[in-house]
């Protein structure tokens, strides 16, 4: 699921996903004299960040069996990710120290190695996306590129250099490695710091035009709270960056990566058969794309550690906080509450308590497809609800367009943006489930009909609540 710039939701991931090539590791992060260790990595968090707005996302990666690499396939079930088999191995995870100064920046030492065994299964993936120490360090970065190479064919290539100085060698074996993979990419994204690394001195305009011309469609440089300047072939845009409250930059660069990739890829721009559409791209398409991208980091900046948006989150920011969110703990795990939002055996209890009735269901689960739901009340007055699946990333996350005759009119089916839609975030805590639910209300809807709307949906996500109790 993600969100246009004018803050409606649209059908997410209308192609095969994203294969994520890259490190996990965990971040010990130094702060006011405390440590604190969460997983991380750009590409990690790429992955994340992409699964959490809705784009189905696999990870090839080297991690351990270690209680290290155990909080690190944790994190990645948590948000949806998907690890490759091969991903496992024999080798210590690696650790990253982050220590962040008075300004929020990070500053990173390594303990890592980088040796990911072969995939051969990359086909089938709309996007192929890699960068940071993947790209640059012996032996695994022959691997990554070899894959890199042969994704072309099928899929569009995404590529963040984030160059780390302590582990990219010397400048100039640093800057061949990364415009070999300019060369290969189809978009790329870099911070003005890896410019200034790159290239000392230069303005970020000529370099982003220099490495265009070597081949990618787009090439943005992110310049912080400066905002960020997207260039094509034909065009050069640049958006501010939101204001925000800044806690600390860490993971703020690779929430901007995966939102641009699912900008792009909600837009039918991504896959090889779209790279000729993607070079075409025009300037107002490339500026929504690119402000989605700096909302998901402003939001990422705006707490601690590598922590990227989910597409609700989005939602609040792009709307202004219309709407509203409800959250709720629920004793049952996320896949018995996502059930309970899609099986037609299980949806009773959004009518139960409302009055004696028989509650006839119909259930299409599929994104595009209807679920419609009738109480049966035999004096002519039946109540009819229903809506259109928007997103189904079982069993993490769903979204739906409502309708009800009892309220607002029933939607049609071939027009799934013409009201209300909700979306349901499922994220599980041991043996309990913390379900988000918010609402994205569309025009024209008044105060009192949002107060009247909110209650109705705390009266029935009770409900809910309560189905698992009994």
């Amino acid at each position: 699921m993600s969100l246009s710039a004018a803050g409606s939701r649209t059908p997410a991931s209308p192609s095969g996903g994203v294969l994520v090539i890259g490190e996990a590791l965990i971040d010990v992060v130094a702060r006011d004299g405390e440590s604190t260790a969460h997983p991380g990595g750009s590409p990690m968090n790429v992955a994340v960040g992409l699964a959490r707005l809705g784009v189905p996302a696999l990870l090839h990666t080297e991690i351990g069996r270690d209680d290290y690499g155990d909080l690190i396939r944790t994190h990645l079930d948590a948000s949806g990710v998907r690890l490759s088999a091969e991903s496992v191995t024999d080798a210590a995870t690696s650790v990253a120290e982050a220590t962040i100064d008075e300004r929020g920046a990070a500053e990173y030492a390594f303990q890592i190695q980088w040796d990911p065994r072969p995939f051969a299964a990359a086909d089938g993936y709309s996007v192929v996306h890699t960068g940071s120490i993947a790209t640059v360090l012996a032996p695994g970065r022959g691997t990554v590129r070899g894959i890199v190479e042969a994704s072309r064919a099928t899929a569009t290539i995404s590529f963040d250099p984030n160059v780390r100085p302590k582990l990219s060698g010397t400048r100039e074996e640093a800057l061949a490695l990364v415009l070999d993979l300019v060369r290969l990419a189809d978009v790329v994204k870099a911070s003005d710091e890896d410019v200034e690394w790159l290239h000392p001195g230069r303005d970020p305009r000529e370099v982003a035009a220099e490495w265009q011309a070597l081949g990618p469609s787009i090439v943005v440089v992110t310049r912080g709270g400066e905002g960020a300047l997207a260039v094509t072939s034909s065009d050069t845009v640049e958006v501010p960056a939101p204001a925000t409250a800044l806690v600390d930059t860490v993971g703020a660069g690779d929430s901007f990566m995966a939102a641009m990739i699912a900008a792009l890829d909600e837009r039918s721009l991504t896959g090889a058969a779209r790279r000729a559409a993607l070079a075409a791209i025009d300037r107002q398409t490339l500026v929504e794309v690119i402000e989605f991208a700096a909302r998901c980091a402003a939001i990422t900046v705006g707490r601690a550690g590598a922590n990227p948006p989910w597409f609700h989150e989005v939602h609040t920011a792009a709307s202004g906080g219309s709407g509203f969110v409800l959250t709720r703990t629920i004793d049952a795990s996320a896949d018995e509450v996502f059930r309970a939002w899609t099986e037609p055996a299980r949806l009773g209890w959004f009518h139960s308590g409302l009055a004696p009735a028989t509650i006839a269901t119909e259930v299409d689960l599929r994104v595009g497809g209807a679920w419609r739901q009738q109480m049966i009340v035999g004096d002519g007055n039946d109540y009819i609800t229903g809506g259109v699946y928007r997103e189904l990333s079982p069993p993490h996350a769903l979204a739906f367009t409502w309708g009800a005759v009892g309220g607002w009119p029933l939607l049609d089916a071939a027009d799934p943006r013409s009201g209300p839609s909700a979306t349901v975030v499922l994220e599980a805590e041991g043996d309990s489930t913390t379900m988000t639910f918010s609402v994205d209300l569309a025009e024209g809807f008044t105060a009192d009909e949002v107060v009247q709307c909110r209650g109705g949906w705390e009266q029935t996500i009770d409900r809910l609540v309560d189905s698992f109790a009994r």
